[in-house]
């Protein structure tokens, strides 16, 4: 058969598209390998758990940073708000109710503040213990919605209500106005207990990172006010307690393995957040002091009560043996900043490790992680409430790392399983 020259140009048309196919496949591949080896740059210590989930973890977080980046470059939107919009994009909460699940949720007010309320569908008679729980984010992110996947499968291990408070973040509302949400919530809920059928007696605090921090200062405050009967306990996963002291061998230590921007919290973030929550914006000079661990004055240190309670000494030796920690010496930080801030830290609102008393508060349980930043603060923590006769349970999680908590997929870490498991049985053992 003898083809017609249209017959030829046809075959040339073909095969000019299936090569342009094959380069664009090939760039496209390339591009994906490329990306992928890009945002999967990051420090991976031996010892860490789940190592490659920990990687496609940090890798999808910096993602949305990139994005939120890009978003605020682009369109002059705030960082914070645009990292805020994206994290809402790629994460939705779980319908009301959930097939299979004896937990319904809404969203109600209390004391004008929204909170995310679990009931158990099927109640059951008498009055019930209820456990109240407020989200980390470092005082600027994070909501009820994103912590969804996390509040629920703890309300329906404990088959119980639980409450997650939607306080107020920055640089909208500055320092004290995240705790005064809180507070005002548990108060109310409190005087109210009745009404949700639960007993205002059995009624426990619980948050992780910022909201861990704020759970401490909200059972302090709950413990001054005769008003209301005393918080059950208090339930805190890698708490934030102080920041008088940002020299501690564990931030040190994260910063020698992972940078100032490594982590799936990078000290740069930790920085801004906490300018915005305090000052209600970035003061590059706050947060080059903080990243320069050179906050307090070496006056503060002679002087201070406080002092003794940050001591390194406090940190059990097998927990620092991996530690790459040099102490700095006291030299004055920014006077000027100092001022502005030292209200803030010396505030139990904001830093509950400096209320001075700590004697009857309620009992403890505090996660602690390996590889966390935040690591020292949680065992300060436990000395001092122990030091004062309060019951603190400690537990320090191998492998763990900041953000690691909960059963939350598709990022689920067999250390972040067995804290959770821990926090549910403390829970169910102290109601």
């Amino acid at each position: 058969m003898i083809l017609s020259s249209s017959d030829w140009q046809g075959g040339d048309t073909e095969n000019r598209d299936m090569r342009r196919k094959r380069v664009f496949n090939t760039v496209l591949v390339a591009a994906l390998v490329l990306g992928v080896a890009f945002y999967c740059n990051h420090p991976v210590p031996d010892g860490i758990g789940n190592p490659w989930r920990y990687l496609v973890f940090c890798a999808a977080k910096e993602f949305i940073t990139d994005i939120s980046y890009l978003q605020h470059i682009v369109l002059s939107q705030q960082y914070v708000y645009a990292y805020r919009d994206m994290m809402h994009l790629f994460t939705q909460p779980y319908p009301s109710e959930v097939p299979g699940s004896n937990i319904r949720s809404s969203v109600i007010e209390m004391a004008g503040v929204k909170v995310r309320i679990y009931e158990p569908i099927k109640g059951k008679p008498g009055l019930q213990p209820a456990l109240i729980f407020i989200h980390g984010g470092g005082f600027c992110i994070g909501s009820t919605a994103l912590y969804d996947a996390l509040v629920r499968p703890i309300a329906e291990e404990l088959d119980a209500l639980v409450l997650s408070i939607e306080y107020r973040l920055g640089p909208e509302a500055t320092h004290p106005a995240a705790f005064e949400d809180c507070f005002n919530v548990t108060k109310w809920f409190l005087q109210h207990a009745a009404d949700f059928n639960v007993d205002d007696r059995r009624v426990g605090i619980s948050g992780d990172s910022a909201g861990g921090s704020l759970a401490a200062s909200v059972s302090q405050y709950i413990h001054d006010d005769h008003d209301v009967p005393d918080l059950k306990f208090q339930a805190l996963i890698y708490p934030v307690v102080q920041l008088i002291d940002v020299n501690t061998p564990s931030m040190e230590t994260h910063k020698a393995l992972f940078g100032v921007n490594g982590g799936l919290v990078t000290w740069e973030e930790a920085a801004s957040f906490l300018s915005l929550y305090l000052l209600g914006q970035e003061d590059n000079v706050l947060i080059d002091a903080f990243l320069d661990s050179n906050l307090s004055l070496e006056k503060f240190w002679h002087d201070s009560i406080h002092a003794k309670y940050v001591d390194h000494n406090l940190i059990p030796q097998h927990i620092r043996d991996g530690d790459l920690f040099a102490k700095k010496p006291l030299h004055d930080g920014n006077r000027t900043i100092w001022e502005h801030v030292k209200h803030a830290f010396l505030d139990p609102r904001l830093c509950p490790l400096m209320r001075e008393d700590m004697s009857d508060l309620p009992p403890a349980f505090i996660a602690t992680c390996e590889f966390d930043g935040m690591r020292d603060n949680g065992i300060f923590y436990v000395n001092k409430l122990q030091e004062y006769g309060v019951k603190a349970e400690w537990k320090h999680y191998k492998g763990g790392f900041h953000g690691v908590f909960g059963p939350t997929w598709p990022f689920t870490f067999d250390v972040g399983r067995e804290m959770f498991d821990d926090f549910i049985h403390y829970i169910k053992t102290h109601w």
